[in-house]
């Protein structure tokens, strides 16, 4: 839906992206980190990575690490890399240096970066991941570490919710074609980083895919129709997938005759008598998807049951929804493992949707997740569903201007954004946050309408990069600001076993100060990676550690965002 909106002004700026992979794992959470096919066979896994630091002219540097494992029992071998320009695609090989640690010199005044490219060989083949960019800054002489406005401090004694991660729908109705192109830059480690990749399930797919009968949703106003719109939906998928993203396919409609209207548009109810044919239905995409190479690893029963719309869809009251899943799920439970089951998403997460489902010790059984939208509610922890053991996944959300569609590829259009991820992470303790249409002029990558460029990467794609990176696959744990500056910085944390990660963002125009980091324990590294319309994008920054390197410090600029990863 493009309908709900915020009213926002402000100036644009389009920055460049710098590829900056970071990795890690999570353990513990309200529920168990749930086990997940690993897709992305052969790709390093890095588990430490060399860390930032300032030093004096000719004093002695700290050995820098690295710590990488193969998935499928290859041969890991290293080779570090020098810039002097903060870019990690560039730089040149240091000669001899194929261990796993490095120590920089210091003899010449300036800043040079560092990284790691890290190559898992077997059999033959090889596929390569680089660490995150380490600058090493020496000075004349190392300057005190500044005095802090504010202070944050982690406790991985409270722990919240598992992060399975962020991403976006593709393309449905007529709207923007996502390419192949789009689908690298969304979904690669080395780009934006997403993991979910939410698609649309289509009625009539066999007439759809061969061309016989084009696709024509109740309702287009607003958009044209590509004659390649869904020529790529299998390609697309099996694209996401390796690299390892979830595919989550939701439901618009179904056929017809299975509804009272007769009509796809224009809400309607799918009738009773036609409940184990759209069990089958569902069961049956769930093949063909897996048949054309292209398996989904999440099915949902409607997209928005409870909303009356003009374009495709389908009403279903929540005692309709509640019979379906009890009843009828069961009868494609076996036969589509391990593929997981979503109830219909409520466009603003109504609990009505879902209560009556999980308070039956026989329907709860048939689900796996709780998604749902947050289009005027819904922005709140669900407590039953995560008693139930169920994860909570907010599925589909957009925030545009009315009247001003140009301002939101803009540079101060990301803090709403950015306050919708922080909110739903930090108030809604919601596993997952799915933005609508990946690729439109209010997304991730501009489509070429309302001042953006076709492919380009948006601001806000730049924002939810940040937690795609550094929350993605851990747990989040409790962070608290306070001091002079605190007001303005908003911030999360999050845990893995392998390292304690925050991203900090100050949507004011004041600067925040120095903020310092305080962790419950001693770290070996730290780097930090800040975005703002006047720094530029994924911009490595120094964090200064403290003697018993149990704190960090580092600047909070005005209107920036920071990601800031401690290795254990």
């Amino acid at each position: 839906m493009e309908g709900s909106k915020i009213v926002l002004t402000g100036i644009f700026g389009i920055l460049p992206v710098f590829g900056i992979v970071f990795m890690g794992c999570a353990a513990g959470a309200e529920k168990n980190k749930p086990e997940q096919e690993t897709i992305m066979s052969g790709r390093p896994l890095i588990s430490a990575e060399p860390g930032g630091a300032v030093y004096a002219l000719n004093s002695e540097a700290e050995t820098m690490i690295v710590e990488a494992e193969s998935p499928d029992g290859g041969e890991i071998t290293y080779q570090w890399y020098k810039n002097s320009e903060a870019n990690a695609g560039d730089g040149s090989a240091i000669a001899g240096e194929t261990a796993q640690v490095y120590t920089p010199p210091t003899d010449l005044v300036g800043t040079v970066y560092y990284s790691v490219v890290v190559t898992n060989t077997r059999e033959g083949k090889t596929n390569r991941a680089r660490t995150a960019l380490a600058p090493i800054q020496t000075l004349a002489s190392v300057p005190d570490i500044p005095a802090v406005s504010a202070v944050i401090t982690v406790n991985t004694g409270t722990r919240y919710q598992y992060i399975a991660g962020f991403g976006g729908m593709s393309n449905v109705w007529v709207s923007p074609n996502l390419t192949t192109k789009d689908i690298d830059t969304l979904f690669s480690p080395d780009a934006l980083g997403y993991n979910i990749f939410r698609i649309c399930i289509y009625p009539y797919m066999d007439e759809l895919f061969d061309g016989t009968e084009p696709y024509e949703p109740a309702d287009t106003a607003g958009y044209t129709n590509p004659p390649d719109t869904h020529k790529d939906y299998y390609e697309l998928v099996k694209r996401a997938r390796s690299y390892g993203t979830i595919i989550l396919a939701s439901p618009w409609t179904f056929p017809a005759e299975w509804k009272d209207t007769g009509s796809r548009g224009g809400g309607g109810h799918l009738l009773e008598e036609y409940y184990d044919d759209y069990a089958y239905y569902l069961r049956d995409y769930v093949k063909r998807m897996a048949d054309n190479g292209a398996p989904i690893d999440i099915i949902s029963v409607q997209n928005e049951p409870d909303i009356d719309v003009t374009y495709d869809g389908s009403d279903w009251p929540p005692e309709a929804m509640y019979n379906f899943v009890k009843n009828y799920i069961p009868l494609i439970r076996e036969e589509i493992k391990p593929v997981k089951i979503m109830p219909g998403e409520s466009f603003n997460f109504n609990r009505n949707m879902y209560e009556s489902i999980l308070n039956d010790p026989e329907a709860v059984k048939n689900i796996d997740i709780a998604g749902g939208h947050i289009y005027g509610g819904g922005l709140t922890r669900y407590d039953n569903a995560i008693d139930k053991g169920k994860e909570v996944w907010m599925t589909e959300h957009l925030l545009n201007t009315s009247g001003n569609y140009d301002y939101d590829s803009t540079w101060p259009a990301v803090w709403a954004f950015a306050k919708d991820i922080h909110n739903s992470m930090a108030l809604a303790h919601f596993n997952a946050y799915i933005w609508w249409h990946a690729k439109r002029f209010y997304s991730m990558v501009g489509d070429g309408s309302y001042n953006t460029v076709e492919g380009e990467v948006l601001p806000r794609g730049y924002v939810m990069s940040h937690y795609a990176k550094y929350a993605t696959g851990k747990t989040r744990v409790a962070a608290a600001a306070a001091g002079a500056s605190a007001a303005s910085v908003y911030v999360t944390a999050y845990e893995s076993d392998t390292d304690i990660s925050l991203v900090i963002f100050n949507e004011s125009n004041t600067d925040a100060g120095y903020v310092r980091i305080d962790l419950p324990v001693a770290v070996r590294s730290a780097n930090g990676v800040k975005t703002s319309e006047a720094a530029g994008n994924m911009r490595p920054e120094i964090i200064r550690l403290s003697a018993d390197k149990k704190s960090g410090t580092v600047a909070v600029p005005p209107a920036a965002i920071l990601s800031v990863k401690f290795t254990k």
